[in-house]
């Protein structure tokens, strides 16, 4: 079987804050196509790994190289509009905007905003709010207040709104966070249809959804890479029994 191709890697990647060093000499490549999840405890280095990849921090060190280029130092905008975008733990829509103009909003950072646009480039964006929607889930509340939607359906407009600047890679950042049992169970099945056509970067704490959602993990502890590999791999593997899933101390 052909592998698959690389898409984005990061190459010995540290960042400090200060005398801490979040972010330890890290490489990881993500693979087209594939649900690849980043695991680790509180403190591990897991956010601010995806700061890194989606151009929100640069590094102290290392380099981010999404499909062949250099991209360290590029602003967050510049890296959406390569292809990368993410969600955010603590949800970003603007509460007091519609579902859908929500994600016409977002529809424009790709692109940057541009009042003499042609009319037919915002149909474009009608046209795609409205395809995300369905895939979402939220195409019937299109019209009602993002601060109406229940807290699982905020979790998906947040999504929604990483989805609408149409990006190759997609980062979701405990996107089942605060979630029940039966919605976190919704998110896999929505995650695996996702993945279909975009790579999936996950970063996630419920152990359980990661072992059956994804096709390659990382483990980070203190800022480095403790393990990589399937997650039959990840669930054999003695140093990560001990510190991540009760295999001892």
């Amino acid at each position: 079987m052909t592998s698959k191709r690389t898409v984005l890697q990061s190459e010995n990647l540290s960042r400090r804050f200060g005398g801490l060093l979040a972010v330890n000499d890290v490489s990881v490549n993500i693979r087209e196509g594939e649900i690849h999840s980043i695991i680790g405890p509180n403190g591990a280095g897991k956010s601010t790994l995806f700061n890194l990849l989606a151009g929100r921090i640069p590094p102290s060190s290392g380099r981010v190289i999404f499909e062949g280029r250099e991209i360290n130092g590029l602003p967050q905008h510049r890296v959406a509009r390569l292809g990368i975008a993410r969600s955010y733990q603590i949800t970003t829509i603007f509460r007091n905007l519609s579902v859908m103009d929500n994600l016409l909003v977002a529809a424009q950072s790709p692109q940057a905003f541009n009042f003499w646009r042609p009319a037919l480039s915002f149909k474009d964006d009608l046209a795609r709010a409205r395809q995300t929607l369905a895939t979402i889930g939220l195409e019937k509340k299109a019209g009602q207040l993002a601060a109406y939607l229940s807290h699982g359906e905020q979790r998906y407009l947040d999504i929604a709104i990483a989805l609408q600047t149409n990006p190759k890679i997609l980062l979701l950042d405990e996107p089942t966070a605060g979630m029940s049992p039966v919605e976190t169970e919704q998110t896999v099945l929505l995650i695996r249809e996702l993945a279909k056509k975009v790579t999936v970067v996950l970063v996630e704490h419920k152990m359980d959804m990661i072992m059956k959602i994804s096709d390659y993990i990382t483990v980070l502890n203190f800022g480095q890479v403790l393990a990589t590999g399937s997650p039959e791999e990840i669930q054999a593997n003695p140093e990560v029994q001990r510190a991540y899933l009760g295999g001892g101390h």
